[in-house]
């Protein structure tokens, strides 16, 4: 619109320059004595409004595209801040199990839709209860289709953090189910999720999982990913 306006007002200036000039005097004679033939006059109309048309539709739709990357990256950018809050909680409840040699890892209920890790002491005399907290993938998976139809780069840094969120998920199905081992009585996984190489694993795999959504967080606001959400 801030393009259109002035296009649309120097087109006018210049119309009513021309109808002032001598040979739009002499074109209106011919017409009126009938020596000058129209015909061409109505092509040339057509093909300049058809151009005109043209332009004002490419203008219009590049400040729709760019409009739909703007929400896109905004609603993009507020989904991995909220992420990162979720991966930096799993590192610490990864590393706190994996380096505290005398504490049991306890998976105790759910509540809310938020299941609770319990870390309790041996000798049972406190315990320490933290979130495993819910992947928010909602917005990757609603706009990457629409992503890919106005910005290949940006979709390709979607792409790679969608799998990075599918990845963190995974993680915390695997950090649950190490959990809960003792309780279900799991045959075929070690009772204390510290002897299953779990934990090694998944921190190595947090590690790729922030890289894939910095990447895309630097794409859509321009900084690095440092700082969290909690809702």
């Amino acid at each position: 619109m801030v393009f259109l306006m002035p296009f649309a007002f120097v087109l006018f200036v210049f119309s009513l320059r021309f109808v002032e000039t001598v040979s739009f005097n002499s074109f209106v004679k011919g017409v009126a004595a009938g020596d000058v033939n129209l015909i061409p006059l109505g092509v040339l109309v057509a093909v300049l409004i058809f151009f005109l048309k043209e332009i004002l539709e490419f203008n219009k739709r590049k400040l729709e595209r760019r409009r739909k990357i703007r929400a896109c990256k905004n609603l993009l950018s507020n989904e991995l801040r909220l992420n990162l809050w979720v991966h930096n909680k799993f590192v610490d409840i990864i590393s706190n199990i994996k380096n505290e040699k005398h504490l049991e890892a306890k998976f105790l209920y759910l509540k809310r839709g938020i299941d609770d890790c319990i870390l309790t002491e041996v000798e049972g005399k406190s315990t320490f209860g933290c979130p495993i907290p819910m992947v928010h993938d909602k917005f990757h998976e609603k706009l990457i289709v629409n992503i890919a139809e106005v910005d290949g780069h940006l979709f390709g840094l979607t792409q790679a953090s969608y799998d990075g969120l599918v990845l963190l998920e995974h993680i915390r199905k695997g950090l649950i189910d190490g959990l809960c081992a003792e309780k279900n009585n799991e045959q075929f996984y070690p009772h204390d999720i510290r002897d299953s190489g779990f934990l090694d694993y998944a921190l190595d795999e947090l590690d790729e999982v922030y890289k894939s959504m910095n990447s895309l967080y630097f794409e859509c606001a321009g900084k690095e990913l440092t700082e969290s959400k909690l809702r």
